[in-house]
């Protein structure tokens, strides 16, 4: 029982003594409890200060992780041809159907299908009215989390480059 005891109290110490410990003279001091306490006071402890982690930490500025942002193709609607191949690339299939132009994208899970129709303007622009997707296999059903998680990894190659 007493070798227990002085087991758990050597444990207790040495978690202690692993403690950072922040030094009474101010904030920008830490110091790590290696050296002699004497009334909560850290005593010949190394003292790690803004002045000596200049050189170890130099002031620049950390960037920021944000989450991808999933690709929406409702966001596509009314855009051009110029700004599907921007946003999408280039489509698999082009084909034309009466006054429908319907670009396809094969994906691993799914089809996408952007249509395609003239504008109002003179120039008489493409423009996306609709789209759609579906399974890459008839008679399957279109997984639409899978497809649109695959629509996002396409838009981001395409926007690395």
């Amino acid at each position: 029982m007493r070798f227990l005891s002085l087991s758990l109290c050597g444990l207790a110490v040495f978690i202690t003594a692993c403690q950072p410990v922040t030094n009474s003279s101010g904030p920008s001091q830490i110091v790590w409890a290696s050296g002699q306490i004497n009334n909560g006071q850290v005593i010949n402890g190394p003292k790690i200060t803004a002045e000596t982690t200049a050189n170890i930490l130099p002031e620049q500025e950390i960037p920021v992780y944000t989450a991808p942002t999933a690709f929406d193709p409702d966001m596509m609607l009314a855009a051009s041809t110029q700004a599907l191949i921007g946003q999408f690339g280039e489509a698999n299939t082009i084909r034309r159907e009466g006054d429908i132009e319907i670009w396809q994208y094969h994906l691993v899970e799914c089809v996408v299908d952007f249509f395609l129709y003239t504008d109002d303007t003179p120039a008489k622009s493409l423009v996306i009215k609709a789209w759609d997707m579906r399974a890459n296999i008839i008679g399957r059903k279109v997984d639409d989390t899978a497809c649109l998680n695959n629509m996002t990894e396409r838009f981001y190659q395409i926007q690395a480059g």
